[in-house]
């Protein structure tokens, strides 16, 4: 029933009517009304129904184009209908990253993971898709958000890592039917060679150090001469160095995925820990970053980042496999479990001789400012 403009009719009743639609007319709306309920009980004895004026024209308006899609009216409505249904139960983009990080906070994940998802999820997801159902969300615009998140393939692949565990959060709590990114393939990462640095190299990196900014030389050489990850190095305390003991207690709050392990002080460590030690407190001081881009710029390396990435700690693993031959003993100490991701990501062949040469890398004249520092 809808309005109609004509000198002796005001309203209008269309219905169908033997295949065919047909209208009729009325000066009084409640004439037209009475009209439609008697139509209304007639048509549904035989299974039908009216339509208002808008609903019959949206059908005509997607008929055509629901038909090529190879679909009909009734797909199209009970699939709008389940979409609905969905939505119902869906929850707000920014809701479920918020228990997705409360997830993660209580089933005792690390600082540094936590850290992670609330920057990548919690922050650059979040600002994307604001205000949206996660059921919402189409796989075009989830592959496009991961793409500029992560320009790189392992960025990429580890923003998909984030978005398909937080999918599969949504999927367990019948937010989602079907996880998304399930339909978005990692991309293949070409891996070349492991960045290390030569003996003279890292002799040089450290004597810049040491004359540069003393403080600066315990952190770079916790990652050259011991393994740690620059996260690591980073939170390890001085009261965790054993000198005496020739041991370093990489606690669970410390080490990545909270895993703790002890790690050997070869002589040549013990010597440039022993340079500036102090009794307490953390290794890394104030402002490590700054201090250290400066120190690798003064020894020649003006682009670290691109040509020496993690270069300490991939170091650590070539040299010290090379040199002890125990590729159990060198995971063990780096805090590496998986082989094959050693392998690729951790060692670089290196010979005998320079290996030797590596673990014989000493501060010069570094008997006139040795400290002994108690366990």
């Amino acid at each position: 029933m809808s309005r109609y403009r004509h000198e002796r009719y005001n309203w209008v009743v269309r219905y169908p009517d033997g295949g065919k639609r047909k209208a009729s007319y009325f000066k009084l709306k409640r004439e037209a009304e009475a009209f439609q309920a008697e139509k209304e009980v007639e048509l549904s004895r035989h299974g039908e129904t009216l339509l208002a004026d808008e609903e019959a024209s949206a059908v005509r308006d997607y008929k055509e184009e629901i038909a090529s899609l190879g679909g009909n009216i009734r797909d199209g409505l009970k699939l709008y209908v389940e979409s609905l249904k969905r939505d119902q139960k869906s929850i707000l983009v920014e809701d479920m990253v918020a228990r997705y990080v409360e997830d993660a906070e209580r089933r005792g994940l690390s600082q540094r993971h936590i850290e992670d998802l609330r920057s990548r999820l919690g922050n650059k997801f979040v600002d994307a898709f604001k205000g949206r159902w996660i059921s919402s969300l189409a796989v075009d615009e989830l592959r496009q958000w991961m793409t500029d998140a992560g320009p790189s393939p392992k960025s990429f692949n580890k923003c998909r890592a984030l978005v398909n565990a937080l999918f599969r959060m949504a999927v367990t709590e019948q937010h989602c039917k079907d996880n998304t990114v399930d339909a978005i393939k990692p991309k293949k990462i070409v891996r070349g060679k492991v960045a290390i640095l030569t003996p003279s190299e890292l002799t040089r990196l450290l004597n810049v150090a040491n004359e540069m900014d003393g403080e600066m030389v315990p952190f770079i050489a916790l990652q050259a001469f011991a393994g740690m990850r620059d996260s690591e190095a980073k939170k390890i305390k001085w009261e965790a160095i054993r000198l005496t003991r020739g041991l370093i207690d990489v606690s669970a709050d410390v080490a990545k995925r909270n895993e703790p392990r002890w790690t050997k002080i070869e002589p040549c460590l013990h010597s440039w820990l022993s340079l500036h030690p102090k009794l307490r407190g953390k290794v890394c001081p104030k402002n490590a970053r700054k201090r250290l881009e400066a120190i690798r710029e003064a020894a020649g390396f003006d682009d670290w980042q691109a040509t020496h990435n993690n270069a300490l700690r991939h170091s650590f693993g070539s040299y010290h496999l090379a040199m002890f031959t125990d590729a159990g003993r060198t995971r063990e100490e780096m805090g590496h479990t998986d082989e094959p991701s050693f392998r690729k990501d951790y060692r670089e062949r290196v010979l005998p001789e320079d290996a030797q040469a590596y673990w014989a890398i000493m501060p010069p004249n570094e008997g006139s400012k040795v400290i002994e520092i108690a366990s």
